[in-house]
């Protein structure tokens, strides 16, 4: 909502809730699919979802790991914070770049594992992930 804020210029003083943002999809809605507010799973917030796609849990999850490290996950994490199997990671990252929600970012020569960045999750130097 920080971004709105900035975004809107000489309305900074506005405050912009999340029930405002809750309204406008609603409203938006009408549209057609795409836009809506998908709770993520831990209580660890709520995302604006501009696809029409259906994620499941383990999207959330993955999406939860890449919040809690800033904004990225790798495989590593899945593995070792839920004991998921290759196959199942493969799955929920395939998805999640399929619908543009995630970038790849390639390993180092230092063979570092792949990282999967979020672009909704970036944020400022001076901000957090909230």
């Amino acid at each position: 909502m920080e971004q709105i804020r900035r975004l809107r210029g000489t309305q900074a003083d506005q405050v912009i809730s999340a029930d405002d943002v809750a309204t406008s999809l609603k409203h938006l809605k009408l549209l057609g699919n795409g836009l809506r507010l998908l709770n993520v799973a831990d209580n660890a917030g709520q995302f604006v979802v501009s696809v029409p796609q259906e994620f499941d849990m383990d999207h959330q999850l993955a999406l939860t790991v890449a919040r809690e490290s800033g904004g990225f996950l790798t495989k590593r994490q899945l593995r070792e914070s839920h004991g998921w199997e290759e196959q199942r990671i493969d799955r929920a990252i395939k998805k999640l770049i399929q619908s543009g929600m995630v970038w790849i970012d390639a390993p180092g020569p230092e063979d570092a594992d792949m990282q999967y960045w979020f672009p909704t999750l970036f944020v400022d130097d001076n901000e957090r992930v909230s």
